[in-house]
């Protein structure tokens, strides 16, 4: 989301030959429930801002990083820095005021902040957080936001249930390939199968289909994924007509 956010200004970035970089501390979660459409609004402001008020060949930074962690609950902090032409003090306390801009003059020399901001500080509040600026004439500007999201909760595993509705195997896997790790899975279904039969126990264990993902089309191969236990294959790079019709095939509505 943060990549699609700066592509949209990438052109204009490299035309004023800006450097710009982005900044994702590891910290960060690669998933978060939240809106993220809005979050990518505010930051497609910020960053327009950012490059219209910093001049050919300044630099432009965001910065991500979790600010504090509340159970499911984390906070994250998301930061433009800039070293463009600064802004006032007084034009500081108009940023975020309704149908205010900034000064007359810069406003219509950089094409002004128009109601970003505004419309920014709104969405920001909705998200649980705050939005403020720290600038100094002359020497750029930071603007920073936070905002709550909820971490994705970890998922409930029971080894002994195998719910998986289908597997899509890549044969080509280091350590173990698809072909071995088929022929263990069809063996522990069989085990299961087996123990469902033992008096007093009522787990059930139903074959899982396994597709095959391979770029090694050859009929004797293809026969030798099909006597392990695979129940078709589908040709790699991944054709997705086919790969439709397959999941169409084995997850049929009753």
């Amino acid at each position: 989301m943060v990549r699609e956010s700066c592509d949209t200004l990438c052109d204009d970035i490299a035309k004023k030959q800006q450097n710009f970089v982005t900044d994702i501390d590891p910290s960060v979660p690669g998933i978060l429930w939240g809106d993220g459409k809005r979050l990518s609004q505010i930051i497609g402001n910020l960053l327009s801002n950012a490059h219209k008020f910093t001049p050919e060949r300044g630099s432009i930074q965001l910065k991500a990083f979790v600010t504090d962690v509340n159970n499911d609950i984390i906070t994250m902090q998301i930061e433009v820095i800039d070293n463009g032409i600064g802004i006032s003090k007084k034009q500081q306390e108009q940023l975020f005021i309704p149908f205010e801009q900034i000064d007359g003059g810069i406003n219509r020399k950089f094409e002004g902040a128009g109601l970003g901001l505004v419309l920014s500080e709104h969405i920001v509040r909705m998200m649980g957080g705050q939005i403020w600026v720290e600038s100094c004439t002359g020497k750029g500007s930071r603007f920073a936001f936070n905002a709550r999201f909820r971490r994705d909760p970890p998922l409930q595993t029971n080894s002994a249930s195998e719910k998986f509705d289908m597997i899509l195997m890549d044969i080509n896997m280091p350590e173990m390939d698809g072909v071995e790790s088929t022929r263990r899975i069809r063996a522990l279904e069989e085990e299961l199968r087996s123990s469902s039969r033992t008096p007093g126990m009522s787990l059930t264990c139903k074959q899982i289909p396994i597709i095959a993902i391979t770029a090694n089309i050859i009929a004797e191969e293809v026969e030798k994924y099909l006597a392990v236990g695979m129940n078709e294959h589908i040709g790699n790079p991944l054709d997705y007509d086919k790969l439709i019709q397959t999941l169409g095939k084995y997850f049929k509505k009753d």
